[in-house]
Order: structure tokens, then sequence, then C-alpha cells
């Protein structure tokens, strides 16, 4: 007698890729086009005329993402941790917050990789 355990993760995948392909293909089908209005197009900045184009931000805050990144995982392995430490071993819990202090250090670290980079300094 044959296995048939996967088919209905198979029909999950096809569901899963069918359902939001069906449904961006058809809102093009059937959506509205608007009309290209330059205008509409424009930056706007309170009444006054603009100031070069509506596309030219810089990513100031981008370099503080691995920081963000870093800080978000260590935040989401201590909560599923403090949801079951006290059914776990120690090792494990000592594990678990040793991989939090080292994603923190590390995104730190690159917080301040970028900053140099930032001033000029070359690291390596």
């Amino acid at each position: 007698m044959a296995d048939y355990t996967y088919i209905p993760v198979a029909i999950f995948a096809a569901l899963a890729l069918f359902v939001p392909i069906s449904m961006l293909v058809l809102a093009k089908l059937i959506g509205a086009t608007p009309r290209q209005n330059p205008i509409k197009l424009e930056n706007y900045e309170s009444a006054e005329s603009p100031i070069g184009v509506s596309r030219d931000i810089t990513n100031d805050y981008l370099q503080y993402f691995p920081l963000y990144l870093g800080f978000e995982i260590v935040i989401v392995i201590i909560l599923g941790w403090a949801a079951v430490s006290s059914s776990i071993p120690t090792a494990v819990s000592l594990g678990i917050i040793g991989i939090s202090a080292v994603a923190f250090v590390l995104s730190s670290f690159a917080l301040r990789i970028s900053h140099a980079k930032e001033n000029g300094v070359a690291y390596g």
C-alpha cells in the first residue's frame, strides 16, 4: 500500500501558488487602468513649487536595519524561550541565550561597520 501523506501538502502548495497568482492576473485583466496625469505624479510640497524630482529619497535609515534585525531575532528567540523555559534543559537554555547574545553582538558590529563606511573608513 502506498503512502499518501504528501498529497495534502502538494494540494496546499498548488493552492498557495494558484490563489495569489490568479488574483493578480484577474486584477490586471479586469482592473481599471488610470490615465497617467503628469501633474498628479509630481511631488507635493505644501502649495510650493516642487524642488527636484519625487524619487530622490536617500537611504539614511538603511544602515540601522542590521541592528534592528538582530534585535528582532533576539526578541523572537527570547520570547519563544520564555514560553517553554521551564520544560527545557539548562544547557539548551544557555545555548538559546548565547545565540541571542551572538546575534545582538553581530548586529552591533554591522551597525558600527556601516557607520565607518559612511565616514569613509574602510575595513579589510
